[in-house]
């Protein structure tokens, strides 16, 4: 009884320490549901190793992994023709599974691999940041009506998650020549592209 008391508190703690990233960045799975996760998953694995006996405890790890699945698959949504929530599904997926080698007495793999996330999850999108910066693309966009859309078509980039390095406006006959020099995430440009495409005085862009 001591040590399946231990477990659960281990469960506890290492889902806290997952879920804590994801509560400080507002995300929907955040420490509360991390830490349920994490410590059902314990739960489930403990009653299967007690239920089996001499038989099959995978049977419920296996039956952890496709619920897991299907909660996070919850978590996933399409947002301004984006995909958004993939990694928050993958850290409750990753939850569970350290619950299940909490469950099964690997007490040093699953701090490690707690650890292992945590740093991760804190520490990547300042990388991922700095990748999306060399990721750079050129948008010729034209516009209808005689007055500037300088403006606005700056607003609808930057509102798409991209940095505008370069944006001039030429003009002819009653149409006018945007060129934007924007770099960002590939999900920021396929927001901005959507964006443009949404916008009325957008007649066309490449």
């Amino acid at each position: 009884m001591e040590d399946e008391l231990v477990k659960m508190f281990l469960a506890v703690a290492l889902g806290g320490i997952i879920g804590f990233e994801r509560e400080l960045r507002e995300k929907a799975a955040g420490i509360r549901t991390i830490i349920l996760i994490t410590l059902a998953s314990t739960l489930f694995t403990l009653t299967s190793i007690e239920i089996a006996g001499d038989g099959d405890p995978g049977r419920v790890a296996a039956q952890i992994v496709t619920g897991v699945g299907f909660l996070g698959g919850g978590v996933i949504l399409k947002e301004r023709g984006s995909i958004v929530g993939i990694t928050t599904a993958a850290t409750i997926w990753m939850a569970a599974a350290v619950g299940v080698a909490v469950g099964i007495g690997e007490y040093a793999v699953a701090t490690a691999t707690t650890i292992v996330a945590f740093v991760v999850l804190l520490a990547l999108p300042m990388l991922e940041r700095r990748i999306a910066t060399l990721s750079s693309q050129r948008y010729q966009i034209t516009c209808s009506g005689e007055g500037s859309r300088r403006d606005e078509v700056n607003t609808l980039f930057i509102d798409s998650g991209l940095k505008v390095r370069r944006i001039i406006q030429t003009k002819s006959d009653r149409r006018s020549r945007i060129d934007v020099d924007a770099s960002g995430r590939p999900q920021s440009h396929q927001a901005a592209r959507l964006a443009l495409f949404e916008t009325d005085f957008v007649e066309d862009f490449r």
